[in-house]
């Protein structure tokens, strides 16, 4: 299949347009963590440079948690790693249009690789697509809407004189629990759920910091990768 993928403008710019209904509701979580980062006392530029070089959003809204609790520059960047590793499988169902592209062209496209992107474009792929610049038009345009969103919230979220009246402590909590609804399959996903809940319950009573969430995480892993195993 690799040798009649195309990489092409026409294509680059399909997946930019047809990427911008879900720019909008990326732009609401990239405000989010510029109002978040605002209120961790990050600046601008910080915090601009993160959404522009990191571009994930959850990861990044986890280093921003361990970040306002002092946390050790390993801790954050293990835990960012373990939130990130789902990228590692995105980027191999990818393997049918980025193969046979040249390495600027195909590691360039996974640099900005992200959930929404990767949806749309592996929908794209499986359609009969041909055109793997669709994958990085449409990688382009959430980058774009990431970092000015962030701008957004981080420049207007200091309006908010009593940001716990409004419930926003709640947002990163939510959002983190919002993610988990498209990952249930069936009962099977409860287990994992309840091993990582109660590993990064009993870690937070008896470990220091903010390591709960890598045993969480740890205990999950685990535990979802012996159900596949014995599936």
């Amino acid at each position: 299949m690799s040798a009649d993928i195309i990489f092409t403008f026409n294509g680059f710019r399909r997946g930019f347009i047809a990427t911008v209904p879900l720019g909008m509701g990326a732009s609401t979580f990239g405000a989010l963590f510029g109002f978040l980062a605002d209120q961790q006392g990050l600046s601008a530029i910080e915090a601009l440079l993160m959404s522009g070089l990191v571009f994930a959003g959850a990861s990044q809204l986890v280093a921003l948690e361990l970040w306002s609790t002092n946390s050790s520059i390993l801790l954050i960047s293990l835990a960012a790693a373990f939130v990130n590793l789902r990228f590692m499988m995105m980027a191999a169902a990818m393997r049918p249009w980025l193969a046979g592209l040249s390495p600027a062209k195909a590691y360039g496209s996974l640099v900005l690789l992200v959930d929404m992107s990767f949806a749309l474009s592996l929908s794209d792929m499986n359609k009969g697509g041909r055109d793997a610049a669709f994958f990085l038009g449409s990688s382009v345009l959430l980058w774009l809407v990431w970092v000015a969103s962030t701008g957004f919230g981080f420049a207007f979220g200091h309006l908010l004189s009593d940001p716990e009246a409004w419930g926003l402590d709640f947002l990163v909590p939510a959002c983190f629990i919002s993610m988990t609804v498209p990952l249930y399959q069936q009962r099977r996903s409860l287990v994992p759920w309840s091993v990582a809940a109660g590993a990064s319950c009993l870690a937070w009573q008896t470990l220091p910091g903010a390591s709960y969430l890598l045993v969480g995480a740890v205990a999950g892993a685990l535990t979802g990768a012996l159900l596949d195993e014995r599936r």
